[in-house]
């Protein structure tokens, strides 16, 4: 089955050939010939199925062939961060053909002065977050009563950030009479009813149980000590032979020492999280993308919206406090029908965690074990602090010294000379 039996134009389908794409997923071969029947959809996929392409794809055809209308937009795409609309805008830009559409991402974090340039040179699609959208509406900046279809993409993560309300806001901005689609990983009953409130009679379409992660990524699992994460993290690198990888921490505050002995090793890291602006992340991204890093070490807050090309591992340095986040970290590799491998550091106390990924991935995650180092606390002493006078201490107190217990300082049992 080939992009031309979707439904797709020949122009169209002769680019996705140039630019390497010559088989639909499945969730763009269930997709695609629904939208452009103009059907409202209601679609569930697995992270890394190619669900992007299954809404941008039609959009684009619809666009190629539509009455223009002066810089009014038709197509509106909502993302829950601006991480994942800049990965959408990216995306548009490889199938726009000579450029001969015109897109936008409205997110914040960027200059409000492009963004409302571009949309008064006219746009005919909008990739926006809902809390920039809205406030561009509020200052009379984007008119959307020409939109022709709303595309409501990561849906659960827009129920879980909070989103909703702004998208009822939006909806009532919009024509009544639009296609609507939405896309989420899972069909919990809120998404359910979300479906029932924006849609009309949708074709639901569910490819793949989505708790399940692909069976093309290699899963282990590492029990350590607190302690010992960062010497198994250096045999987990090792092992990989410095190949691309992302490094998933919990804490913002542990990303920054991690990146410090991943460079230790030689290997160069870059980190990327919610404390830095949008131009530092995105020039993080970047290095990251043309390989002058091999290593990102990131917060979830880039879990769904990296889209990295050959990315072969990923490491949870913590395991996810959320099971589901789980399957969206390891689901950044195994892509597209690629091996990868997915590596998960464990301690006594996320036993509990362990425990809720397993049962909702279905199966026991395989234990790698590595040789621990032995470092015997004398030795370091001795290399750290060569003695140069001699101590002696006749004996250790029967009982604690107050503000020392019994750990007296050297200089308090040195004999006189």
């Amino acid at each position: 089955m080939s992009f031309a039996n979707l439904g797709l134009s020949a122009p169209l389908v002769d680019h996705l050939l140039s630019v390497g794409f010559k088989i639909p997923t499945p969730v763009q071969f269930m997709v695609i010939p629904r939208f452009l029947r103009n059907s409202d959809v209601m679609a569930s996929a697995q992270t890394g199925t190619g669900k992007t392409g299954a809404f941008l794809l039609p959009a684009i055809d619809y666009l190629l062939h539509a009455r223009k209308r002066e810089k009014l937009p038709r197509i509106l795409i909502l993302e829950p961060t601006r991480e994942l609309a800049t990965q959408v805008y990216e995306e548009f830009q490889r199938f726009n053909k000579n450029n001969a559409l015109k897109a936008v991402a409205l997110v914040g974090g960027e200059s409000n002065i492009l963004q409302e340039r571009a949309l008064s040179k006219g746009v005919d699609l909008v990739i926006a977050t809902p809390g920039r959208l809205m406030d561009l509406h509020e200052r009379n900046k984007i008119m959307l009563h020409d939109i022709h279809s709303l595309i409501i993409d990561e849906a659960d993560r827009m129920l879980d950030m909070g989103f909703i309300p702004a998208i009822d806001r939006l909806v009532q901005l919009l024509p009544n009479y639009k296609q609507t689609v939405l896309l989420s990983a899972t069909f919990t009953d809120e998404i359910e009813k979300l479906g029932n409130k924006y849609l009309i009679n949708p074709q639901r379409i569910s490819v793949e149980a989505v708790n399940q992660a692909a069976e093309t990524i290699e899963q282990f699992v590492c029990k350590v000590s607190l302690h010992e994460k960062t010497q198994i993290l250096e045999h987990v690198l090792k092992r990989e032979k410095e190949k691309k990888g992302v490094i998933f921490c919990n804490r913002k505050r542990d990303i920054d020492d991690v990146v410090r002995s991943v460079n230790k090793l030689g290997i160069y890291a870059v980190a990327t999280h919610g404390d830095l602006t949008q131009m530092q992340r995105n020039q993080t991204l970047e290095m990251f993308k043309n390989g002058e890093a091999t290593i990102l070490v990131a917060s979830d807050v880039v879990a769904r919206g990296l889209d990295i090309q050959d990315l072969e591992v990923v490491i949870n340095y913590d395991i996810p406090i959320n099971a589901d986040s789980y399957v969206h970290r390891i689901g950044r590799t195994g892509r597209a029908g690629n091996k990868g491998r997915a590596y998960t550091f464990v301690t006594p106390k996320d036993k509990l965690a362990l425990e809720n990924v397993e049962l909702l991935i279905g199966r026991k995650i395989e234990e790698l074990t590595f040789e621990k180092k032995r470092i015997e606390k004398n030795n370091i002493v001795k290399k750290q602090q060569p003695i140069k006078q001699q101590v002696v201490i006749e004996s250790m107190p029967d009982e604690e010294l107050i503000g020392f217990g019994k750990n007296i300082p050297a200089f308090m049992t040195r004999v006189p000379s």
